[in-house]
């Protein structure tokens, strides 16, 4: 009977293998290959297991049935002699069976709490790793090379109530879990925040050998390595029980993130394996959070002892640095190969706890308890300057260090290296010294002989220089008593140059290492001229001092823009590039402004070096101090831009808008040489004084002058800016074309604010507009592709750059053949963005009053020749001194603005007072409110012979000072009105009758009548009338004409 009882239970056992294998073929198709591989291993266990059944006796059968995977609907009839035993076993075989498939009671709790490393059983070197120690919820879990990092340690958590772990990554905090919770094959496994799921639930199994599968409470799956392969990076999955090593794994203890006492505590020099004269140091001696520490020769200097504390009770070593008050610090507590070392002040994280193990030969390696890595010499380099990184241990001696014990640290470091004002506490004055050491004034300008270099020698001992003469502060020799002096000597090595820099509160202490004693002022005195003594010390107010560093960069306080820059001497006098030229060494002096543009500079601030770039809009030249030179009278020029101290700028507030400027090479200040008020007089450098002649106003301008230009190409000038045809449709290309005088080469600049401007062509009206990478003429509609900044380009050319953009003007191809367009293409120094904007200067217009009778205003336009007229308004009586309005003003202006003619206004003036000059302005802007005359030209005053026969006038005989004032007057008038007033007068009457210095508020018309192409007038003027016979079709007789050099 035993005997049947068997041969039906093997082949029971065969039809469930056929069973479970088709199963699953249909059910789990994840490869063949993989199945099969699944098949056979399936098979040869439950052979074994049945030989061993044959081979057992009766009642060990039905024990080693419950290892069998039998389906729980799978019923078992065995025919057997003894009914009531049979049935306790199948009883026993069902619940054990069942029990298989409900792994939360079947699984070892055989793995004691603690932090452990995950090994697969396909490759010892293999274990489950956080991808990139990243501590984000889904960062995915994986397999790769043992690296004996945090990212591959696992602290096992056993909750005995649920009798499951938990398996929480030592990198993240985060716990291993089922993503999304699947339920399938192939479900991916990833770290997510702890949230008491059973998605985050685990049981383990004995795998036996000291395996153990990870089965998942959520879904009864396993862990699992995708298609069992060992490659880094390999994904981990949940896949059913296959009984495979890809779903066997090794729990090995972690290397413990404690240490012995293995150095004694102390000041140590960190030196490195790989050379003996190499040791580790806060780079450049930094005391600030965040220094870098790095690698250098051995010196023996403070920024290279570190103290070793070690804690008992976490077992590890903090690295402190006596010099700056601060630790060894992973930055950011970084937990990636690569992250930095820096020094920071102790805050107690683990970013700044290590642990020492024994490297052998008396070095140790040092490792992080932040992130398992070791500190790591990068790329094993001994250069100075090498960086100390964290990296995973290699036992390279990169990771070797040996703790060389010093006698620590003399004194400490309270200041930085720089250069320095040393001010009093008592009365706030400030050391003066180049030969002796005296008091003076505290200024709000670098004082030159207020200035000292100040340096860390090390050990805790300075040296103070004055940067006026370049000798040291000196202890004078022998003397070591009270009221001893302070002298300056040549650099030399003796203690007598050696201070000590003491913090004392809120102040500092300077004592003398030669002697020990301080600086101290005599009884207290801290007035002008008195000289410091050294005096033991007493804690007064006359042994303390501050300290404030002299700021060698610029803080952005005047904004970008083009400029002019007029001295405190004389308001109407500027910086000017002599005979405004191009060249380089071109000197830079003052005169008076005319708004040209050697007179225009372009500033800009460098945020990354915090200094001004100051850059002539003519020739795009840089201002620069002649050969670096760092001494009073230096000369400065002009040069092209090299990037040195030389062309770089302070700006300083010096009151009342005006700024000094201060050369960040030497720390003079910009000077006009002598205080010299005089055209020409030259500019220099020089140390602070505070006077006029270093005071410097900037009056932000525009590049160009809203005119009429002609644009030329820089690699052609006989090419010019052209409208393809002459067209007045709308998105006609902008071309390059021969030099033509035609209205299609003619272009209006005008701005919109003092940087952007739009560009009008004249013929169409339109602007000229960025689409598509090309330009076009559309109509202005007030859009960024419309606006443009003018730059300069050096040489008096210019480039065109689109707003809010880096993208310039060019020309395609850089090609000067006729028909070639204008595109757009990023900003460079490209001659094919260098373009020349020249004057159009013939906008010819004529001046109209009752005189030249009734006028035909179309004809007048249909000429062609007058771009503007200028109408008289009303007159002066000479003798009555009555206000009359001219008879054909409202029909003059009517005519010409009709037929689009622009139009100015004159006053023919008789004012005898500046009150009678505002009441004629007054009554201009009444007759303008009146008919509502749109005025786009100047409103001027016309001063004249009154055309008595006697020049008895009532204003003929006004004398000079009298007759300017009242042409002010009359300007500031209309000026304030919001329109633009000027002066009309002959070119002797500006010689002789006014005063032309004191001109400055009005447009200039100037009247003389020459056959020369261009007036002898030498002062500025912007409307010249050349001439009263002119002719024009549509007025009769004899007509003033006139040429304007500006766009209004």
């Amino acid at each position: 009977m035993m005997k049947k009882l068997k041969k039906v239970l093997i082949f029971l056992m065969f039809i469930q293998i056929i069973f479970v294998g088709i199963t699953a073929n249909i059910v789990f198709g994840k490869s063949e290959i993989k199945n099969e591989m699944t098949n056979d291993i399936a098979r040869n266990e439950l052979e074994n297991q049945m030989t061993n059944d044959v081979l057992e006796n009766e009642s060990e059968n039905a024990t080693k049935l419950k290892d069998v995977n039998v389906d729980k609907s799978t019923e078992i009839e065995v025919p057997i002699k003894n009914n009531d035993e049979v049935e306790k076993n199948l009883d026993n075989e069902k619940k054990e069976s069942n029990d298989a498939l409900e792994v939360q009671s079947a699984h070892i709790s055989s793995i004691i709490e603690g932090t452990y490393i995950i090994q697969s059983a396909l490759d010892n070197n293999k274990v489950l790793d956080v991808e990139n120690g990243d501590t984000s919820n889904c960062t995915n879990v994986r397999i790769w090379q043992n690296r004996n990092v945090f990212q591959q340690q696992f602290e096992m958590e056993y909750n005995a109530k649920d009798d499951i772990y938990v398996i929480r990554a030592k990198c993240s905090g985060k716990v291993l879990d089922v993503a999304n919770g699947g339920k399938t094959n192939g479900t991916n496994v990833w770290q997510y925040e702890t949230n008491g799921t059973v998605a985050q639930q685990w049981i383990l199994k004995d795998a036996e050998d000291g395996y153990y599968y990870i089965v998942s409470k959520c879904n009864g799956l396993y862990l699992d390595i995708e298609w069992g392969s060992t490659a880094n990076g390999t994904n981990i999955q949940l896949y059913e029980g296959n009984g495979t090593k890809a779903q066997k794994f090794k729990f090995i203890k972690a290397p413990k993130t404690e240490c012995e006492k293995l150095v004694s505590e102390g000041t140590y020099y960190i030196t490195t394996a790989l050379s003996e004269n190499k040791a580790i140091q806060v780079a450049n001696g930094n005391d600030e959070n965040c220094a870098n520490v790095n690698l250098f020769d051995k010196k023996n200097i403070e920024c290279e002892k570190f103290k070793l504390v070690y804690n008992s009770k976490e077992k590890n070593y903090i690295i402190s640095i006596p010099f700056s008050n601060k630790v060894i610090d992973v930055a950011n507590g970084g937990k990636s190969n690569c992250s930095n070392a820096w020094q920071y002040e102790s805050n107690g994280t683990v970013a700044q706890q290590w642990i020492l193990r024994d490297a052998g030969d008396g070095y140790y390696y040092i490792v992080s308890k932040c992130n398992g890595l070791y500190l790591d010499i990068e790329w094993g380099s001994t250069v100075n300057g090498a960086n100390i990184q964290l990296y995973e241990g290699n036992g390279t001696k990169a990771q070797k260090f040996k703790f060389e014990k010093t006698d620590g640290l003399n004194s400490y470091k309270t200041i930085n290296d720089g250069k320095y004002y040393i001010h009093t506490i008592i009365n706030n004055k400030t050391l003066n010294g180049s030969d002796s050491l005296i008091i003076g004034d505290t200024t709000n300008f670098v004082n030159v002989n207020q200035r000292f270099n100040i340096t860390y020698n090390g050990n805790g001992y300075y040296k103070v220089m004055s940067l006026k003469s370049g000798k040291y502060l000196s202890a004078k020799q022998c003397s070591y008593e009270n009221g001893a002096k302070i002298v300056f000597e040549e650099k030399n090595s003796s203690t007598r140059q050696d201070w000590i820099i003491e913090k004392n509160g809120e102040e500092y202490n300077i004592k003398s290492r030669y002697n020990g004693l301080v600086f101290d002022i005599p009884s207290g005195n801290a007035t002008n001229g008195v000289g410091l003594q050294l005096y033991e010390s007493n804690n007064t107010k006359a042994q303390k001092f501050n300290f404030e560093q002299i700021n060698d960069q610029s803080k952005k306080i005047l904004e970008d823009g083009v400029y002019t820059i007029s001295t405190a001497l004389d308001w109407q006098k500027v910086l000017d590039v002599s005979g405004g030229s191009y060249d380089n060494c071109a000197n830079v002096q003052i005169w008076g402004n005319g708004l040209v543009q050697q007179q225009k500079f372009q500033v800009t601030y460098n945020s990354d070096g915090m200094y001004y770039e100051i850059i002539c809009a003519n020739s795009g030249k840089v201002l620069d101090v002649a050969y670096g030179g760092k001494t009073n009278g230096s000369n400065v020029w002009q040069y092209e831009s090299n990037g040195t101290v030389a062309q770089q700028w302070i700006l300083q507030d010096a009151g009342d808008g005006y700024f000094y400027i201060m050369s960040k090479g030497s720390l003079l200040y910009l000077d006009v040489a002598g205080g010299n008020r005089d055209n020409g007089a030259n500019i220099q450098i020089y140390e602070g004084n505070g006077t006029n002649a270093q005071k410097f106003r900037f009056t932000e301008v525009r590049m160009l002058n809203d005119n009429l230009y002609n644009v030329a190409l820089k690699n052609n000038l006989d090419k010019h800016f052209d409208i393809r045809g002459g067209s007045i449709e709308e998105n006609t290309a902008l071309q390059v074309w021969q030099k033509e005088d035609v209205n299609q080469q003619r272009f209006e600049v005008k701005y919109i604010d003092n940087k952007y401007c739009k560009i009008v062509a004249k013929h169409s009206d339109m602007a000229l507009t960025a689409v598509d990478g090309k330009v076009v003429q559309v109509p202005y509609q007030d859009l960024k592709n419309q606006q443009w900044s003018i730059e300069t380009a050096g040489n008096g050319f210019y480039k065109v750059r689109l707003k809010n953009s880096n993208q310039c003007m060019t020309i395609s191809r850089n090609s000067s053949n006729n028909g070639t367009e204008i595109c757009l293409s990023n900003n460079s120094n490209a001659s094919s963005q260098a373009f020349k904007f020249i004057n159009i200067i013939e906008r010819k217009g004529i001046d109209v009053s009752i005189w030249n009778g009734i006028i035909n205003w179309k004809k007048v336009k249909e000429t062609r020749n007058v771009d503007f007229t200028i109408i008289r308004a009303a007159y002066r009586g000479y003798r009555t001194g009555k206000i009359v309005t001219d008879l054909t003003f409202k029909q003059n202006y009517d005519g010409a603005k009709e037929n689009g003619i622009d139009v100015g206004l004159y006053f023919f003036s008789q004012a005898v007072t500046p009150e009678e000059a505002v009441e004629e302005a007054n009554y201009v802007l009444d007759l303008i409110k009146k008919y509502n005359v749109d005025v786009k030209y100047p409103i001027f005053i016309d001063t004249e012979w009154s055309g008595a026969d006697n020049k008895d006038g009532r204003a003929d005989n006004l004398d000079v000072n009298t007759r300017t004032k009242v042409c002010n007057a009359f300007v500031r008038t209309i000026n304030n009105a919001g329109y633009t007033g000027g002066i009309y007068a002959s070119m002797n009457w500006y010689y002789e009758k006014l005063d032309v210095a004191q001109l400055n508020s009005g447009e200039i018309w100037v009247a003389q009548y020459t056959s020369n192409p261009k007036t002898d007038y030498k002062y500025r003027y912007n409307i010249w009338q050349y001439t009263s016979e002119g002719s024009i079709n549509g007025i009769l007789g004899n007509v003033d004409i006139d040429i304007c050099y500006k766009v209004y």
